[in-house]
């Protein structure tokens, strides 16, 4: 094959592929030239995949002002192990400053894990220059060569090593925003396209990102490689990301009112309605949400008002921006819809149809949670909020305890004026068979009807207990478990509730049920 193929280039761009294959030996030299001064504060290095032979196992940087002579390096390459990490400790010397293209110290001695192939180096002192001299002196293996697959400068443009301040890894970084997802998202590069998924979210990407093809090889994502969300190093820093502020409400009636952003900001508005709209569309009114709304509705329906053979042609020409249009328009019809259905508890309150996967509780042969399909959605929702009695919280399709049961389930209560039931008072014991069916009857015009994923005969479930499927089984189990535990108010075990955001990956904050409520909105 082509050398061109395992360029030195190739070292460069911050993924494992393509990488860098030397030619025989080892104890080579690689300069780095800046365009401007920087600052260095860390320093990385990987081998290649398990394709390669001859894995970079250590070697030396220098930050210089000016390229050093290749004599200075020679000295380098018999030394062992102990006598570099003595020149690193400042125990020992081979500086050459004071020579003609000298060299000071070396700043970094890096050693690649065997494992993993990487090695990063948060500098101890930061260092100023041009250029930038790696030394790769040898394998992990026979020293045929040296295969190298990622070599990575980070730091400042300019001469900022007075502002020093302790970072930790860099490459290597985890971030959480339980606002928006769920599970841990991990730093890397990525050689296909992606989006920042903080565009859906309230205020949208704190980059501007709005699209695909507006990243690089170069720009680093925040990943949860299980569901491929994605976050821009921003967003995946911002505390206040997903929570809504004036300034997020302003940046989404903005988007609004923009053709090329109103289908982008109509997504952000139904995200934060799904959870917690009870808060937030009064935000949203007061800051102009309908007059928007109506403006917006406008220019998606509005004709050129040309003749209808000069319109057709114009048409033919600007498809695309028809299209486009249709497509806002359909977006706004379903944010109006959505907004009617709250105000007015008309129809489905959940984001549901036919079709969909969700978890749900199965009432045979025990009651337990499991997976099923939509086969029927209901023609309408009862109009509170959280319409029936949250079912018992499950571990699985274990029997729960009278203290964990919801108030009528099986269990004596006090009557209106706190009196224990009992013979001859008020009592709130569980209904006869006969009135359980009735009451079932009642129930399901308003229920979903579940084909269940193990065969067994399809089933009513009330709204509020079937969630959409958006994660695997224990994260789906945690979600359900922490919105019935929310539902019991004052009475709810915090304990639990920590234990539901920590199962496994953790709930879903952002699961609806039924009747499009979620973990965040019962609670509140």
């Amino acid at each position: 094959k082509s050398r061109a193929q395992y360029d030195v280039k190739n070292a460069l761009i911050p993924i494992i592929e393509p990488f860098h294959c030397s030619g025989s030996g080892t104890k080579f030299t690689l300069v780095l030239k800046c365009s401007e001064d920087f600052t260095l504060s860390h320093f990385y290095l990987s081998g290649p995949g398990p394709r390669c032979t001859e894995p970079i196992r250590s070697g030396l940087v220098w930050v210089v002002d000016q390229p050093p002579e290749a004599e200075c390096l020679k000295k380098f390459d018999a030394m062992s192990s102990e006598e570099l990490m003595e020149i690193m400790k400042g125990l020992r010397t081979c500086s050459s400053c004071d020579e003609a293209g000298g060299l000071p110290d070396p700043c970094v001695y890096f050693t690649t894990d065997p494992t993993s192939r990487e090695a990063e180096v948060e500098l101890a002192k930061w260092r100023e220059g041009k250029y930038v001299v790696v030394k790769f002196l040898d394998t992990h293996k026979d020293q045929v060569n040296i295969d190298v697959g990622i070599i990575a400068m980070i730091g400042y443009f300019g001469r900022k090593a007075k502002q020093q301040v302790p970072l930790g890894p860099w490459m290597r970084r985890s971030a959480r925003q339980v606002w928006v997802h769920p599970n841990p998202l991990k730093s890397m590069f990525s050689s296909s396209g992606w989006v920042c998924d903080g565009r859906d979210f309230t205020g949208g990407c704190r980059s501007g990102q709005t699209d695909f093809h507006q990243t690089s090889v170069y720009t680093v994502t925040f990943r949860c490689t299980t569901s491929g969300f994605d976050l821009c190093e921003k967003c995946a820093y911002d505390p206040a990301l997903g929570k809504v502020t004036e300034a997020s409400v302003q940046a989404d009636l903005e988007a609004l009112s923009d053709p090329a952003m109103c289908k982008l900001a109509v997504t952000r508005i139904r995200n934060q309605w799904r959870r917690n709209w009870l808060a937030t569309l009064p935000m949203y009114f007061q800051s102009g949400m309908l007059d928007a709304l109506v403006q917006a509705l406008q220019k998606s329906t509005e004709s050129s008002g040309r003749p209808d053979e000069e319109r057709t042609a114009v048409q033919r020409q600007q498809s695309g921006a028809e299209t486009q249009k249709r497509q806002v328009r359909r977006a706004l019809l379903q944010l109006t819809m959505e907004l009617t259905q709250k105000l007015l508890a008309l129809g489905p309150g959940g984001d549901i149809a036919v079709n969909d996967l969700v978890w749900a509780l199965c009432l045979e042969p025990e009651e337990h949670w499991d997976e099923g399909r939509i086969i029927q959605v209901p023609k309408s929702l009862p109009p509170a909020l959280v319409s029936q009695k949250p079912a018992p919280c499950l571990g699985g399709p274990s029997a729960v305890s009278d203290s964990d049961k919801p108030h009528g389930q099986g269990v004596a209560s006090a009557d209106a004026g706190g009196v224990a039931a009992g013979a001859g008072t008020s009592t709130a014991a569980a209904p006869a068979a006969g009135e359980k069916a009735e009451n079932e009857a009642e129930a399901s015009p308003s229920s979903y009807l579940v084909s269940w994923r193990d065969g067994q005969a399809p089933g009513r479930v009330e709204a509020s207990n079937l969630w959409k499927i958006t994660a695997n089984e224990d994260v789906m189990m945690a979600s359900a478990n922490l919105f019935m535990e929310v539902c019991k108010g004052e009475a709810c075990d915090g304990v639990k509730v920590t234990k539901f955001l920590q199962q496994g990956s953790g709930a879903d904050l952002m699961a609806t049920n039924g009747e499009g409520c979620t973990a965040l909105l019962a609670a509140v």
